[in-house]
C-alpha cells in the first residue's frame, strides 16, 4: 500500500513558497498541488 505525502509551506507573500514547491515536485517526481 502507497502512503501519500503532504507537505506545506508557509510564509509571507513573495518568499518562493510556489517556487520551492515547484523545484522540490520536478525533482522528486511527484505531483504538485497548489
Amino acid at each position: 500500500m502507497n502512503q501519500g505525502r503532504i507537505i506545506v509551506i508557509t510564509g509571507a507573500p513573495g518568499t518562493g513558497k510556489t517556487t520551492t514547491a515547484s523545484a522540490v515536485a520536478k525533482e522528486s517526481d511527484l505531483e504538485k498541488s497548489v
